[in-house]
């Protein structure tokens, strides 16, 4: 999630590393990753949303904001396993605002 003057300004996320995009965001552990995605959630605010198609390949896909999240071990395990990865420390469920 990409930052201006210390606010996250949009949601850019790459379907190799989440599942059911855009709806479902995978927090991996990270410093940097999980001090972002606590920051959106803080922010509490819509923002434009984008997947990434390949390099420097982006497609809009909306207008989104937090809906729910969790750290629950056992819905980080099912959402994971979509993708495959074991570095999952939260998983962020959007909404969609608009399109």
């Amino acid at each position: 999630m990409p930052r201006e003057a210390s606010r996250i300004v949009a949601i850019c996320v790459s379907p190799d590393l989440n599942s059911n995009l855009p709806e479902v965001i995978l927090v991996g552990k990270s410093s940097d990753v999980e001090e972002r995605a606590a920051q959106f959630i803080q922010q509490a605010e819509a923002l434009p949303a984008f997947v990434e198609l390949g390099p420097s390949q982006w497609m809009y896909v909306g207008v989104r904001t937090s809906k729910t999240t969790t750290t629950d071990p056992a819905v980080i395990a099912c959402e994971a396993a979509h993708v495959s990865r074991t570095d999952v420390v939260r998983v962020l469920y959007l909404k969609q605002v608009s399109r």
